[in-house]
Formats: C-alpha cells, structure tokens, sequence
C-alpha cells in the first residue's frame, strides 16, 4: 500500500486533514493509519514539511521523494523524550529525538528528500568564538537527535540525507538486521557532539555507500551495558565504500565500560579531517564502580585511505584502565597522510594483542608487513577523574548535595544542581531502583537575563496536575537591596538569595519560572522551600536566611493559584536555637511527612547542633496541623548528614535520603527506610 502525499496535501489545504502543531500535514496519523493496515508506504511529497516527533511503526516505509525536506522544529516540547526504561542510554543527557521506534520490524526511510535536525538553530552561542576544535559553546538544554531505534529487526535507510543534526544524527541501540545504503549525512562540523551512526549492541549491519561529514565521530561501534551486569554485544558489522569526513574520529571502537565488540570489516574508506580509526579508552570515560570491562577482538580494516590534521590510528588503553582484551586487529591497503604518528599502548592489565599491518602506508613510508609491536605500560590503579560526561552513568556514587528523590510512574527522579561550582539550573536522573541512575539531564534552566552565583537545593512536588519546582538562586550583589535585621549582620555582606517557584508538565521538565524573582517578600534571604498542601491548600514553607537574621527561622504562607505570590503574610513556624539544648542558627531543608497511621504530622529540619554536627532533626504536630502545636525537636539522624527528605519507594517502603557527611567536596546521597509507628519516626536499616 502507498499512501500519495498530493491527495493528502489538498485535503490540508481544505482543512479536512489534521494538522501538527508546527506542521500541514499529519504524517503521525498517515503512519499510524498504514500500520493498522499491516503496513504500506508513506510518501513524502517535494516541499518542505516542518514537523514534530514521529514513531515509525512495523513495515512502515517513510519515503522522501526528491525535493521533500522533512524539518525538525526548533522547539524541545515538539520533540519525543526517549523513555528512559526503554533506553536508559541518553548520549548528552539527552532523550530528544525526532524519528523513532522501539520493538518495531521491517521499518525504513528512504528516498532522494532530506531530514533536516536544524542543529545549528540549537546553539545560542553559533555568534561567539568556536571554541574545542572549532566548535561552538555546548548549550544548556538538551538537544534531539534526528534518529533513534532500539531493539528493532530489519531496519532500512537508504538514499536519504540526514542534515543538520543537533546531537547525534542515529542512535542504532540493540538492533538486528540493519541495511543502510546510499544516504549522506552532513552535519555542521561546528556542532559539538554531532556523529554520524552509533550502532551500539547490534548485530548484522551493513552499510554502504554512503558519505558523513560530522562535527563528532562519524562511524562509532559500541556496546553499552545499562547496568554493570548487563550483556551488550556488538557483531557482525559490514561498512564499505563509505566517504568520512570527521571534525573528531572518522571511526571509533567502544569505550571502556562496554561489553563485547567483535567480528566487523571496514572496507574501502576515504578519509579527511582530524583523526582517523580510534580505539580510544581513557580514565574519564570510566563509568562509577568499574574499572573497564570492554572486550574488542576480530576486526579487520581493509582499504583506508585520505588525509588526516591528526592520527589516522590510535588504540590507547589509559592508565588503570582495565580490558578484557583488545586483539586480532588486521589494518590491510592503508595509503594515509597523518599529522601524527600512529600509537598502539596497552598496559599490563590490558595488553594489544595479535595487530597486525599488511601493506600499510604512512606518509609515503611502507610500514613492515607482520605483526604491530605495541607500547606495554606498567600495571598501575586506577585514578578515578571527576568526570560529567553522560557516559559515567553512575550507581549512586556521584557527588551531590540536598538530594531530593520524586516517586512518579513507578520511577524515581533525583534532582540536583552544583552549588559549589555555579552552574544556572537543575539537573535530573532517573532510576527504576535507587541504585543505578542514568545520565543527568537538564530539567530547568535559569533565563539569560538572570545573573546567578550559586543554584541548589531543588524539590520537585506533584500538585494540581502540574510538577513544580522549587529551587535557592543565589545572585550577583546590588541585584536588589537587602536589608540587616538581625544583631552583629551588616548589609554589605548580604547578598540577593530566595526560593524561586518553576513549573512543568513532565517531572524531567523543561521547567519554567512562575515568576522572575524569589517567591517570598525580594526584601528577605530565603532558601530551601518546600510545598506543604493542609486541606487542599497549598502552602509555601521556607528557611529566612540566619545570614540576615542572626538566628534563622522557618517560615511559611498560603501560596496564590499560579504560585506566583503569598495570599497572607508568611508566619513563623521556629526558629534555629530554641529547637533544643546545643543547636546552632542554621535552618536548613524543611521537609513534611504525615502518618499515614496516626495522622501526625512531622516536620524534618536540619541544624547543626553541640556533639553531633549537622543533624536531621524532627518534631511533630499531634493535630496534624501546621500551625501546631508542635512536639519539641528532636535528633532523627546526628552523624554528619542532613538536608532530608522522605518518600514512599514503588515497593511502598518508607525511605529518608539526605547528604553525608556534610563537608566537601565528600557530599554523597544517603538512602535509608524509615520507620513510622504513628508516634514517632526512626532510621533504620543500612542505607542503600
């Protein structure tokens, strides 16, 4: 069956097709429409078609007839955000993708059109320097790709150009059966990040004939793992009579933390630009709690030519990095021009064994036919490097302070921001587990016009069937006026900080200010607000600064429908040094928590107090109200942790999460169950 776009185009003019949000015609629903059928052909006539996501669906053809530019929008809502318990894998912190599928056969794009990304529309900063390698600045939000299929069977794409991609032009994951053949990808090679294919755990690709020219690697081969214990294997690969142009890695072979690559041909392959074949396996790119798994073996080479401003060949296995083996590697027919010398260095816990040249080709010099003698370094640990690349996805070992953990679809979101290093939002990780998170990604972005020093203490609260955000900004001094109101505080000291209200209609955002300024009154230094809801009001409940005060207190106030204001002057709930015996000025991280056995209502705070340090402390209203009276305070957890919160995990066990210890840059989440009698509340257990 082929559905013709001509017919279709009339009924839009006529308004009697549905139209995209961004676009004439509704190519969604002609998808659909021909997978119901059992499948067809749909036809993408001459013209450009701007467009939101699609899903392609089983023995479904979307074909381009020459002249047809399929346009990506510009706007991150227009765009499908890949779900993460499908693929947890988000290159970039980025599940954005314009063509997709999951669980799909017999799908392809093909034809003589053009999918357009419209990558360079996604950098604001395209008017400033280039920066690495000629690049532009990497923005803050994140950005699509053009195509993304995971675990597909019999994937086509052929003859199509792939233009513009902001991000990674295809993400191929877990794949099967994969002919790609004559289509061009051409990306802006001032676009950070923009590969050309990343076939990641496939097996029988073949791709031919085709040409890239990318800002990032152009041909990459992976093998992913999810999680450290899972099996990803990449096999059975074909690429020939291919033209790479790369501002990167024309090639590039696994990364430390994969599982198995093995049994590929690359042949006949005309390359320029920077580097050339790369099996390039450092420190950084070492995931949390690994030390390197990977195992590449059985490729072969054969036919590489062009010239090259760096390396045409490097196989680097990093200090302390630790393979299973990277061997039986035959590079045959190379005739190269490379800027740099070709280096092959192992170490002792992962040795290069089995390279061989077979008439290679170097700068006009003839390299010895035979084996490759690599450089072997002595065994050495590991040295972990600090590292925020979204390849790290890390099992809870990454720093972090204030962490606040949302339970929502039977997920958890972590939210967190960098305070000790700037930074102008939030970012998000999601899990199905409390141990392994994927990637961070950004869930909210201050406007340019604000000038932040510090961003951090970040909730995340469903209510009114919107996700709202609350969040400290800490900004640049003379911003606004801040006044002394407590003894021994002087105003030159002050700085403008307070709770800033943000809202979404997904929990991963893009989250967007209620408002551009602090919630509570501008005059005051306020931060860590939380939402309380009391009879199906909701209340604003935050910490005025003991910066301003001398002795901090914890405050709240009915919050206005649109959360952007205070319905009645905020009342105080304590303050810090009446708490108890010992405590300190500090109120840090308000968090509420009724029983669901007493209807007691508890409120959870943090202090420093005599003895114990930063503490978690608790007190509780027996009329299950916020305006009391409440119980004296006291020490819920008094061993260097604190800024607490709970939550009911999807198992329905109660849990607190806070930071330990609290001195940096040593801040790591903290999980443990809660125990809730009705009358009281205690830790108990080991923490995850």
């Amino acid at each position: 069956m082929k559905i013709s776009m001509s017919i279709f185009a009339a009924m839009a003019a006529l308004s009697l097709l549905p139209a995209r949000a961004v676009g004439g015609i509704d190519f969604q629903k002609l998808i659909d429409e021909a997978a119901a059928k059992g499948g067809g052909c749909v036809v993408v006539p001459a013209g450009v078609h701007e467009t939101k996501s699609l899903r392609m669906r089983s023995h479904v053809e979307l074909h381009l007839e020459k002249g047809a530019v399929l346009r990506g929008s510009v706007r991150h809502e227009d765009y499908f955000d890949f779900p993460v318990d499908v693929c947890a894998v988000r290159p970039e912190s980025s599940g954005l993708v314009l063509i997709y599928a999951w669980d799909e056969e017999d799908i392809a794009i093909t034809g003589e059109g053009t999918v357009d990304g419209r990558g360079p529309e996604f950098f604001p900063g395209r008017n400033e320097s280039p920066s690495f390698r000629g690049h532009w600045p990497k923005p803050a939000l994140p950005r699509p790709r053009e195509v993304q299929f995971v675990r597909c069977r019999d994937v086509r794409l052929q003859g199509v150009t792939f233009k513009d991609s902001a991000g990674w032009a295809m993400l191929i994951r877990l794949c099967e059966n994969v002919f790609v053949d004559g289509i061009r990808i051409d990306n802006d090679q001032r676009v950070i990040n923009s590969d050309g294919i990343d076939f990641d755990a496939c097996r029988h690709v073949r791709v031919g004939n085709s040409t890239f020219k990318t800002g990032d690697d152009c041909l990459i081969l992976r093998a992913m793992r999810e999680k450290l214990g899972d099996v990803a294997i990449c096999e059975d690969v074909v690429v020939s009579n291919c033209v790479l142009d790369s501002a990167c890695q024309t090639i590039r072979i696994g990364c430390p933390s994969d599982d198995t690559i093995r049994n590929a041909v690359f042949r006949n392959i005309r390359a320029t630009g920077h580097n050339g074949i790369f099996f390039d396996y450092p420190v950084r790119y070492v995931r949390a709690y690994d030390e390197g798994y990977m195992c590449v073996s059985n490729l072969v080479f054969d036919g590489y030519s062009g010239s090259l401003r760096g390396s045409a060949v490097q196989i680097v296995v990093e200090d302390g990095v630790k393979t299973r083996g990277v061997k039986d590697i035959v590079f045959r027919d190379f005739d190269v021009k490379s800027a740099r010398p070709l280096r092959f260095v192992g170490n002792a816990d992962s040795p290069l064994e089995n390279l061989r040249f077979e008439n290679v080709t170097v700068n006009g010099e003839r390299r010895p036919d035979g084996p490759v003698a690599p450089e072997v370094r002595p065994s050495r640990p590991l040295r972990r490097a600090e590292s925020w690349s979204w390849e790290t996805m890390s099992e809870s070992g990454f720093r972090i302070r204030d962490p606040f953990v949302l339970v929502d679809g039977g997920h958890y979101y972590l939210y967190e921001s960098k305070p000790w290093s700037g930074g102008r939002g939030v970012d998000v990780r999601r899990s199905a587990d409390l141990v392994t998170w994927t990637a961070k990604k950004p869930a909210m972005v201050l406007p340019d016009e604000i000038r932040p020093t510090a961003v951090w203490a970040p909730e995340v609260h469903r209510y009114g069937g919107k996700f709202w955000m609350f969040a400290t900004i800490t900004e640049e001094k003379g911003v606004r006026p801040m006044a002394a109101m407590g003894e021994g505080v002087e105003e030159k000291d002050l700085v403008p900080r307070g709770t800033w209200i943000f809202s979404s209609d997904r929990p991963t955002g893009p989250f967007k200010p209620v408002k551009l300024g602090p919630v509570p009154p501008a005059e005051l230094q306020t931060l860590d607000g939380t939402l309380y809801v009391e009879d199906g009001k909701p209340y604003m409940v935050y910490c005025h600064e003991w910066c301003q005060t001398g002795n901090g207190t914890i405050e709240y106030a009915p919050l206005a429908p649109d959360f952007a204001s205070f319905l009645e002057p905020p009342r105080e709930l304590l303050d810090a040094q009446s708490a108890m015996e010992g405590a300190g000025k500090i109120t840090d991280g308000p968090f509420f928590h009724r029983s669901e056995k007493s209807g007691r209502l508890y409120l959870i705070w943090s202090n420093n107090v005599e003895g114990h340090g930063y503490c978690v402390l608790v007190r509780s209203s027996a009329s299950g109200k916020i305006a009391g009276p409440w119980t004296k305070d006291e020490i819920l957890f008094g061993k260097n942790g604190g800024h607490g919160m709970i939550f009911k995990g999807v198992d329905g066990r109660l849990r607190i999460t806070f930071h330990q210890p609290n001195s940096s840059p040593d801040e790591r989440m903290r999980i443990f169950e809660l125990d809730d009698d009705g009358e009281r509340l205690s830790v108990k257990g080991a923490a995850k």
